[in-house]
């Protein structure tokens, strides 16, 4: 494996910028593959036209509402596995601060320690997990005579994570200038796994009001499916006046599904 360096993605909308390695994740930007991004469509194309046709009963409303859900689908969706990959990766690195706070605290130097936190990381999680594949990449910079800092800090800048950002710049602060290595490392891994263990609490308390909140979204389509089947021109889809009367109301429902999410994101 070389090391090159490579210019971050377009998406940014920021100057080039350059890591160390050439394999290595971006994980402030998804990348959808085609595969995603088609099903991701596909989906969301099919549950527009769905919903359209309950709201409206019209042929060309049941394909704005179509191409509208499946274009939206694809930036939720990106979130949500972006999100969900920033997760993974601090518990990941959280695991990994435990045991180099181990091995540091039985004597052994830094350089060692973070070899064996590799090694660890390896039987603990298969190959293609993140924080596996970011000490590997310290692996190899050993081998090239990079700085432990140095690729720390490239690590903490990819990963677009506060704790990982603040501990590569404790751990370059204080690395060369003779710092107690131990109290630094376990300080991050208490602190790490009290925000881990406090954000599962906080999410399992507000779990069943984000359940009511995707039943509440849900009630207004059953409730136009069961006037529908009742017969008649109950819903008024048959007047200007009706279709904007329903589409103002499924907007302000979207409006307030938003609104309520955003309330539940909590972040510490």
């Amino acid at each position: 494996m070389k090391l090159l360096f490579r210019k971050k993605t377009k998406e940014l909308n920021e100057a080039a910028e350059t890591f160390l390695f050439s394999d290595a994740v971006d994980y402030r930007v998804y990348q959808l593959s085609k595969v995603e991004k088609t099903g991701v469509l596909v989906i969301g194309l099919l549950v527009g036209v769905v919903c359209g046709h309950i709201f409206f009963g019209s042929i060309l409303m049941d394909i704005f509402t179509g191409c509208l859900a499946g274009i939206l689908m694809i930036p939720v969706y990106r979130n949500h596995q972006k999100e969900k990959r920033s997760i993974e990766l601090s518990r990941q690195f959280k695991d990994m601060l435990e045991n180099l706070a181990a091995s540091i605290s039985a004597g052994v130097n830094v350089p060692d320690s973070i070899k064996s936190a590799y090694l660890s990381m390896q039987n603990q999680y298969d190959e293609n997990a993140y924080i596996v594949k970011e000490l590997q990449n310290i692996m190899i910079g050993f081998n090239n005579n990079i700085n432990i800092e140095t690729m720390l800090m490239d690590f903490g800048y990819r990963s677009g994570n506060e704790d990982i950002i603040s501990f590569a710049n404790t751990f370059e602060t204080s690395y060369r200038k003779g710092g107690n290595m131990k109290e630094i490392i376990k300080n991050t891994y208490e602190i790490l796994n009290d925000k881990i263990t406090i954000e599962m609490e906080v999410k399992t308390m507000i779990a069943a009001s984000k359940n009511e909140l995707n039943i509440m979204m849900c009630m207004p389509v059953i409730f136009s499916l069961v006037l529908n089947m009742m017969g008649g021109d109950v819903t008024g889809h048959s007047t200007i006046i009706g279709r904007v009367a329903t589409g103002s109301a499924v907007v302000i429902f979207i409006i307030a599904y938003m609104v309520g999410r955003k309330l539940m994101d909590i972040k510490l």
